[in-house]
């Protein structure tokens, strides 16, 4: 720029200052900054930012490998030379706040399939249930979700089934079998074991119906294969005189025709010949042969006409659920320290902190527990679980536990068990041994008033040795089994005892019963081939095998476990849901590793459940079933059994 250019820019300048006050001396304010300088909001050479300047739109884009929580923005530091967090404020990744997150399969709902198919698809599901996050969201679990089993006559074709109802069956009866002429308007049918198809209501066109002869696949035809009196026709009703039954239009089916009931006699208060009943006094069946799994308001009726006694007033009745558990916990009496008990109680505490509170016990039979399981450190965690002891001061081996804000507690009660079938007197308990005890606590639930007797027992699996020269192993089993027939009675007297004084009490009885079902032996095809098919058969086999007649069953001999069901009157909980077919077949057994199974059982590899949960007549099962699983490996040898019962909300 030459010299003359930069006078005449000068000049304007220096004009331009005057007009507005050039060569006064004039203050910045204290609130504007320097030009240039930190905090004037531009970026300048040198600054990173400067206030909103150079700072990104978002946390993200300050710092891409961080979850941010929504809404924050970085800022800028205070001498312009980096961005820092601002208001971003980092997500922490934590289970149960619906959101799957770094090291989460799902949360909550988030991340867990909508249909249980999709949870397995190997399966077949029921409907309406879904699959479930696990309390660490470390998996998916099968939530609600319940698989179907295969059953001939649910109207599902399933494995092994050719049809069942109508599904599975041709529309046609050419399609069942081509190589007939069928008639018109005949369907095919499904057999009763949904193994095969039917000819159901096909009939070959060859086969006329009134023709007068009852051809092919006709039941009658006019009076051919009609019986001449209505009293051949159904036996069980009283018909007046003059009628005859008939044949139905299409010939595939006898009728009443001109039968008619003679009810002269009904109503007279007696069950005549051909009454089911006469007058509803007179009808002694209950709702319960309905469906005795449930319980029930009204009564059975009888028909006007007291041919039939009708169900139509029977009303279920409202219930509440109770879920007890049977848990052994391992051998801590064997050496008196009970230093494993608290890491093995933690475990249970976390196992049952895990569940939903409606999902835990709410009462709990607990076996072979050491004075330690009393310990402040264990009770604090089962009293934060909302669980009491009912027995707070000592153990007897055996215990009870109880959600204390459900019942109240009104007494206990126990028994020694015998020591040795030899030596045992019923008139001085006290001797038994110190390791076989049955006890009871009496608990009264606070919202219906009902009384239930939690009772939990340990008898000895073996007495003495083993093994006796020339005897062979089999040598102990008579009078192992004996003692624990002894045993039986002792706690079926204290189950009678309670059921004296508390008569409408609800019972419920767990334990390390340490015997074998017999019952269940003799459903598993290997046992039944091995074994025969009754109590005397299994007798005969032991005495078989046992060399010293001092050893040897009796003839009459019924082991421990039939003994306390027939002395104390209470139901076997497995069996009874055997029976109900609540359990699968492939789960019907399960072994634990606990030397009381009889060594002649082991010998022969038959499973067998040894431990037992029992209950009272006035309780109905519900669900029944040996939990097996990895978690409870870590705290006791046996699995436990989980027990859910029904009873009547009301009296």
């Amino acid at each position: 720029m030459s010299m003359g250019r930069k006078k005449v820019l000068a000049g304007l300048l220096c004009a331009v200052l005057v007009t507005y006050g050039c060569g006064q001396d004039t203050e910045r304010p204290d609130d504007v900054p320097e030009p240039g300088v930190c905090g004037d909001g531009i970026l300048d050479a040198g600054e990173v930012c400067d206030g909103e300047a150079g700072v990104p739109e978002t946390c993200l884009a300050y710092d891409a490998e961080i979850t941010w929580e929504e809404g924050g923005r970085p800022g800028c530091s205070s001498d312009c030379a980096s961005l820092n967090v601002g208001t971003c404020v980092e997500r922490v990744s934590a289970c149960g706040n619906g959101l799957v997150e770094d090291g989460e399969v799902c949360d909550g709902e988030a991340g867990v399939p909508e249909t249980c198919l999709a949870y397995d698809a190997e399966k077949s599901w029921g409907e309406g249930g879904r699959p479930g996050c696990s309390s660490d969201c470390a998996s998916l679990n099968v939530g609600t979700c319940v698989e179907r089993v295969s059953a001939c006559g649910n109207g599902l074709v399933e494995d092994g089934e050719v049809c069942d109802g109508e599904a599975g069956v041709p529309e046609t009866c050419l399609a069942f079998d081509a190589d007939r002429q069928w008639q018109d308007g005949g369907r095919p049918g499904c057999a009763s074991d949904c193994r095969a198809l039917s000819v159901g209501t096909c009939r070959e066109s060859f086969a006329e119906c009134g023709d007068g002869f009852a051809e092919d696949h006709e039941v009658c035809d006019g009076t051919d294969g009609v019986p001449v009196t209505c009293a051949e026709y159904d036996a069980t009703r009283r018909w007046q005189d003059g009628g005859r039954p008939a044949c139905s239009e299409t010939c595939d089916a006898v009728v009443q025709g001109t039968c008619e009931i003679d009810d002269s006699l009904c109503g007279n208060g007696q069950v005549d010949d051909g009454e089911a009943c006469d007058s509803d006094e007179t009808v002694e069946a209950s709702c319960d042969e309905l469906d005795g799994s449930k319980f029930w308001n009204g009564r059975p009726t009888c028909s006007k006409d007291c041919s039939e006694i009708v169900y139509t007033g029977c009303r279920e009745a409202v219930t509440r659920t109770l879920r007890f558990y049977s848990y052994n916990v391992q051998f801590e009496y064997e050496s008196g320290g009970g230093s494993e008990v608290l890491p093995r109680a933690t475990r249970l505490y976390e196992i049952l902190s895990a569940q939903k509170p409606a999902d835990r016990p709410a009462i709990w039979a607990i076996v072979e527990a050491s004075p330690q399981w009393h310990a402040e450190a264990v009770s604090a965690m089962f009293e934060k679980l909302g669980y009491a002891w009912a027995e707070p001061d000592e153990t007897y081996l055996t215990e009870v536990l109880y959600q204390k804000d459900r019942f109240e507690w009104i007494e206990n009660q126990w028994k020694r068990l015998p020591s040795s079938y030899e030596s045992y007197d019923p008139e001085h308990p006290e001797n038994g041994s110190k390791k076989t005890i049955v006890f009871a606590a009496v608990l009264k639930e606070k919202s219906t008033g009902k009384i239930f007797i939690a009772m939990s027992n340990h008898w000895e699996p073996n007495l003495g040795s083993y093994y006796i020269k020339d005897a062979g192993m089999m040598a102990p089993i008579a009078r192992d089994e004996m003692t624990r027939v002894a045993t039986a009675k002792v706690c079926a007297e204290l189950v009678r005892s309670l059921r004296e004084k508390y008569p409408e009490a609800h019972v419920l009885f767990g334990g390390d019963l340490n015997t074998v079902d017999l019952t269940i032996l003799y459903k598993n095809p290997v046992a039944s081939a091995i074994l025969g098919k009754t109590n005397a058969d299994l007798v005969k086999i032991v005495n078989t095998m046992i060399t010293e007649d001092i050893y040897k069953l009796p003839e009459d001999f019924a082991g421990s476990h039939e003994v306390f069901m027939t002395e104390s009157g209470l139901s076997d909980a497995r069996e009874t849901a055997l029976d109900a077919g609540i359990l699968p077949s492939e789960s019907d057994v399960a072994t634990t590793h606990d030397p009381g199974i009889p060594e002649f059982v082991t010998a022969l590899g038959i499973p067998v459940v040894i431990d037992y949960t029992f209950f009272s007549e006035n309780l109905k099962l519900d669900s029944y079933r040996v939990v097996v699983s990895t978690a409870h490996d870590q705290v006791s040898d046996h699995y436990p059994l989980e027990t859910i019962y029904r009873y009547r909300s009301t009296p």
